[in-house]
């Protein structure tokens, strides 16, 4: 053969593969939607491709009526892993970014309820740690010590009066428990007041103490300033227990509701998820942001929450027992969804059903599969191309008709293409070297 035959006989066999793979390509491109329940048998309607040989271990699928039989050595080498179709409870999963704040309802203010000068400050910067009882500032406050003088005076009178007049009761245990009383109102610690009784003398200074074990997360008074009554001295709050507000979309706003559980995880921390409940969800739809704002409350005995950090919020929502299967077993397609049935002769049948709600890994069938029956979990679209090829070919021999290209010689099928050198049946045109 010359060289100049042999580049013929190239570029035949070139036109003649690239022509039949734009006509495969637009016909593909151009047919209707074949469903594929009518999908073809095993392709032996076209001339010269019976089966599709060389598939592993020497065993070709094979097709019948849009079903894929494959050996157990072919589920193997293709990865298909299975599950079944059952009845579970669906716990669906709502995502949301949270801020942390502080639990309104552990918070305290202390104020100032007489006038007075700042002459000692214990708790002299915001972020304090302080217990119950413990002194915050010392307070000289001129009625104070004046009420403590009065006090000293009305004892002093009570004894007088005991020892002249022996049994009678005196005026001034009323005048005495009256400034007690008063002492009380303005806050004066009773253990200030004991004192005063006990050494006969009245300090000048009392304390002002914290109302309440926590953090002081703002301090309004400095030291040697001058205090009226009703100011704001400190807030204090207890962080044992906090708030994570957080803004959910106004499509998943029929789907939170107090109670529900959910965690929370802290940006940049990998520790393990904190645990929170539903206590409070608001009943506006936010205008701006066409979201729902809603409240957890997380335990924070170990201080990882603190005020302003955003965390992710997961809300576990359970729904009733519906029948679901793996969601990687679904197939959406143009027309619909499907799944391929596994039987226990290996065929895999596609089924057309319909889908429900998808939670998490599950996805709920609201029709066409029944319980129990085993579905494929990995590798469907390979099934899918394949139990398709058989439809597009039978298709395409059903609109060729009569024309259907004739077998080539190596593909399975009799003589064709007599004539091209190496290939019987195709009148061969390239001449005499």
């Amino acid at each position: 053969m010359t060289t100049s035959s042999a580049r013929n006989r190239h570029r035949i066999l070139g036109g003649a593969a690239l022509g039949a793979g734009v006509t495969l390509a637009a016909w593909l491109v151009l047919r209707p939607t074949t469903p594929l329940s009518d999908a073809a048998d095993d392709m032996a309607g076209m001339p010269g491709m019976e089966g599709m040989a060389g598939m592993p271990n020497g065993a070709a699928m094979s097709m019948t009526d849009g079903r894929v039989r494959l050996t157990a050595d072919q589920v193997r080498t293709f990865g298909i892993t299975v599950d079944s179709a059952s009845v579970r409870p669906m716990v669906d999963t709502l995502r949301a970014v949270g801020t942390v704040t502080w639990d309104e309802t552990r918070l305290r203010q202390v104020t100032a309820r007489v006038d007075g000068y700042v002459e000692v400050l214990q708790a002299d910067f915001t972020g304090t740690r302080i217990h119950r009882g413990a002194p915050l500032l010392e307070l000289y406050a001129p009625v104070v010590v004046a009420a403590g003088e009065d006090l000293l005076a009305a004892r002093a009178m009570d004894r007088r009066t005991a020892r002249s007049l022996p049994g009678i009761a005196s005026a001034e245990d009323d005048v005495a428990g009256s400034i007690r009383r008063r002492l009380a109102r303005w806050d004066v610690p009773e253990s200030f007041v004991e004192r005063v009784l006990a050494d006969g003398q009245v300090p000048r200074r009392f304390p002002i103490t914290a109302p309440m074990s926590g953090l002081v997360i703002e301090k309004g008074v400095q030291l040697g300033q001058a205090i009226r009554a009703g100011d704001r001295l400190f807030t204090i709050v207890d962080p044992s227990t906090v708030w994570v507000e957080v803004a959910f979309r106004e499509l998943d706003a029929s789907r939170v509701r107090v109670g529900q559980r959910g965690t929370i995880s802290l940006t940049g921390e990998t520790g393990p998820p904190l645990a929170g409940r539903v206590t409070f969800v608001h009943p506006v739809i936010d205008p701006a942001t066409r979201t729902l704002r809603a409240r957890l409350e997380v335990q924070n005995a170990s201080g990882r929450l603190q005020a302003g950090r955003f965390a992710a919020v997961e809300i576990h929502d359970s729904q009733p027992p519906a029948l679901t299967v793996p969601r990687t077993a679904i197939i959406t397609t143009g027309t619909g969804a499907l799944v391929f049935r596994m039987a226990a002769d290996g065929t895999l049948e596609p089924l057309r059903v319909a889908v429900g709600r998808v939670a998490g890994d599950l996805a709920t069938i609201t029709s066409g599969l029944e319980p129990g029956v085993h579905v494929v979990t990995s590798a469907q679209y390979l099934l899918e191309a394949e139990s398709n090829l058989g439809a597009v070919m039978k298709a395409m021999v059903g609109q060729m008709g009569g024309n259907a290209m004739p077998p080539m010689d190596g593909m399975g099928g009799t003589a064709g293409m007599d004539g091209m050198p190496g290939m019987p049946g195709m009148p061969d045109t390239t001449g005499t070297p």
